[in-house]
């Protein structure tokens, strides 16, 4: 496993279509949130959209909310992911939404939190106190209540 930088690169999303590749201290985790060395991370539309208009107001932010990567650092109360499937430091990684768990669709439909009424999506946090909760830099850091899927352990389940 590599050693955690002290500062990494994280792609701002500072006006419309204008980004800017900041170099920023690594934030530290608590004990209910997960450091992840992004290792891919897929352009969406949304981000599309984001970057040529800002629609929805959040600049400056740090886009990409379709990524992966190995988790560097584990909070001590994160032992599990969305499914029950263990997490350990080294194993890869999905996520992309933390959702709000009151809504109908939290506490009624837990298959269906992608529709979650006022949840929130990585990649989608407005403001510089989210820069890395996007998947446009070096890390992200998944914040308390994000999901997260591990993606070896999905890989046995749902072979295609």
């Amino acid at each position: 496993m590599s050693e955690i930088k002290a500062t990494a690169k994280v792609a701002v999303l500072t006006g419309e279509k204008k980004i800017e590749v900041r170099k920023l201290p690594v934030p530290e985790i608590n004990d209910d949130e997960v450091l992840v060395k992004v290792e891919g991370c897929g352009i969406c539309g949304t981000d599309v959209h984001e970057y040529k208009g800002d629609p929805f107001g959040y600049i400056p932010i740090q886009l990409g909310h379709e990524g992966t990567g190995t988790i560097v650092k584990l909070g001590k109360n994160v032992t599990a992911d969305y499914s029950g499937k263990p997490l350990n430091v080294g194993d890869k990684i999905v996520t992309g939404l933390k959702p709000c768990g009151v809504c109908d669709t939290c506490k009624k439909d837990p298959e269906h939190i992608h529709l979650c009424d006022g949840g929130e999506i990585f990649g989608l946090l407005p403001g510089e106190e989210h820069f890395f909760n996007g998947w446009f830099g070096e890390y992200i850091k998944i914040n308390a209540g994000g999901v997260i899927f591990n993606f070896q352990a999905l890989g046995q389940i749902h072979r295609l």
